[in-house]
């Protein structure tokens, strides 16, 4: 059966179009950030870190968000929208780099942040050892379903 199934290149292309989406590698933010459940507490914060606070340390006294505190780096990808919430997603996303953000409200209280790297969203090539192996398995299953071989 295996020698029986034909693939060409044209059926592999066709499919890792069809399918690219299983491919993608999401968009990634790299950012400090201080969360509070209380609007005025994130207003006053804010004002601390323009007087010349640090951000880093006010997450450590302040910050109800739970993550590696050491390294004091929360990572988000764009797909974690509903664990975030689309607004703070689309502003984490969109933000200048290295420029104090918020508050922005989002799940959970009040965020304030700074983006220090973001990684923007990308697909792994058909040519890559894995994408193709499972691109050709995939061809032949749809082949195999429609009788062609």
């Amino acid at each position: 059966l295996e020698e029986r199934l034909q693939v060409t290149q044209e059926d592999l292309a066709a499919y890792y179009e069809g399918h690219k989406r299983r491919f993608r590698t999401p968009a990634q933010a790299h950012l400090q950030e201080l969360l509070v459940e209380d609007l005025e507490l994130a207003r006053d914060l804010v004002r601390q870190v323009e007087a010349g606070a640090e951000l880093s340390e006010l997450i450590g006294q302040y910050s109800i968000r739970h993550y590696n505190v050491e390294e004091g780096i929360l990572r988000v990808h764009d797909v974690q929208h509903p664990l975030y919430g689309e607004a703070w997603m689309n502003t984490v996303m969109n933000a200048p780099l290295n420029e104090l953000q918020g508050p922005v409200e989002t799940t959970g209280g009040y965020s304030i942040f700074r983006v220090v790297h973001r990684y923007t969203a990308s697909f792994d090539p058909l040519d890559k050892k894995w994408v193709r192996e499972m691109v050709v398995r995939g061809v032949k299953e749809q082949k195999e379903k429609k009788g062609e071989m």
